[in-house]
């Protein structure tokens, strides 16, 4: 993509400073991660170094910092990402060999087959979806964003449909995301009401275990994740923590080890090794045909 040319732009300090720091973040995280990073992961980075305070005022100020900073060339703007906005579009393809390229790389192996569990995530935070998914997609986990609490329909139909699709005999582990606030606590609660309602009344005998990996108060202490402050009717005003709070590579690093802990990575590498060759043969007859295919491995007469 075409940068834009840098602009003269007479900062303040204390905007060079967020603007300075908001590029450090983003080039670390695109450049080092190959992931783009919301204007909210940016504006809690920021307060975590002590540079602003967790308000509306200040995130609507680093809101347009960031938009200046963008529309001057100072921050690329494919670097930050708006995922609650999203078009709707169909792929396009020049011809039908750039399509079998594309469907070839598409390609994925069942590698649950031999596992004993079968993992998917539930993420409260649309937003924060993509990073998950980063990560859960090495691992074939299916990654489901509930923006809050998930209707009925994604829970009889789609996540059903999928566990016994994939999932069938084996024991469901479900990873929960979420904020760490009396909804958010109360969230983990009602996946597993509707996962026991499935198995009483519509024949979903599925063994499972419900783990919440973030935001936990362990999390909180351990890396001193900054509170927001939030009135409740029956609780008055009471510290919150925001699944946003999290630095993008803590999060990263908190779903790889909740993934490998209930996998067996030996047979997940065996697989993906399969898949590989797999790929390169479906590659070889894109190129040059099945009977040249044949012929390659001596199996055409």
């Amino acid at each position: 993509m075409r940068r834009v040319v840098m602009k003269k732009w007479n900062m303040k300090p204390r905007t060079r400073i967020i603007v300075s720091e908001a590029y450090k973040l983003c080039e670390e995280m695109n450049r080092g991660y190959g992931q783009r990073v919301t204007v909210r992961q940016i504006y809690y980075n920021l307060f975590s170094k002590g540079i602003i305070q967790l308000n509306q005022r200040e995130y609507r100020r680093v809101c347009r910092i960031l938009t200046n900073a963008r529309k001057r060339g100072y921050i690329p703007f494919e670097w930050i990402e708006d995922r609650s906005r999203r078009p709707l579009m169909s792929m396009l393809y020049g011809d039908i060999q750039e399509f079998l390229g594309t469907l070839i790389e598409e390609y994925k192996r069942d590698t649950w087959k031999g596992q004993d569990r079968f993992v998917i995530i539930l993420v409260e935070k649309e937003a924060l979806a993509p990073i998950i998914w980063d990560i859960a997609k090495e691992y074939n986990v299916f990654v489901f964003p509930t923006k809050g609490f998930p209707s009925w329909s994604m829970f009889v139909e789609d996540l059903r449909q999928l566990v016994e699709c994939f999932g069938a005999g084996k024991e469901l582990i479900v990873l929960v995301l979420s904020d760490l606030d009396p909804s958010g606590e109360h969230i983990k609660e009602d996946y597993k009401s509707k996962l026991d309602f499935m198995a009483k009344e519509l024949g979903f005998r599925q063994p499972y275990i419900i783990e919440k990996v973030a935001v936990t108060e362990e999390q909180v202490k351990k890396y001193n994740l900054p509170p927001m402050y939030k009135s409740y009717k029956n609780k008055g005003t009471i510290p919150i923590w925001e699944l946003d709070a999290l630095d993008p590579k803590i999060l990263r690093q908190i779903v790889k080890e909740a993934i490998e802990k209930y996998i067996n990575l030996e047979l997940l590498y065996k697989d993906l090794e399969t898949e590989e060759k797999e790929k390169e043969m479906l590659r070889y007859i894109a190129n040059y045909g099945v009977e040249a295919y044949l012929d390659a491995i001596g199996g055409n007469g």
